[in-house]
């Protein structure tokens, strides 16, 4: 799994998560015409997280979740006709 433990700020600072408190994601695939990922949360409250998509057209809204404590969830965040995530950060 690959950890979102670090996220940039509105004002473009980073912030570092807890070390022992992260949400992570397991590798992206394609499934039935959609993009894929399978999101952990590791931390005992609610995180949200958004999947940063290469060249993501302006008209496609960002792809944002919420996540209650210790929650995994299988997302269909787009479409193939839009680019594979490679990464998710807080926000």
């Amino acid at each position: 799994p690959v950890t979102a433990d670090a996220a940039t700020t509105a004002s473009g600072t980073t912030a570092r998560a807890a070390a022992a408190c992260n949400v992570q994601h397991e590798p992206w695939y394609t499934q039935s015409g959609y993009r894929h990922v399978l999101l952990q949360n590791e931390c005992g409250s609610k995180k949200t997280v958004c999947i940063a998509i290469p060249y993501r057209p302006a008209w496609f809204p960002i792809p944002r979740y919420t996540l209650n404590a210790y929650e995994w969830r299988d997302v269909a965040y787009a479409p193939t006709s839009i680019n594979q995530g490679n990464s998710v950060y807080y926000c």
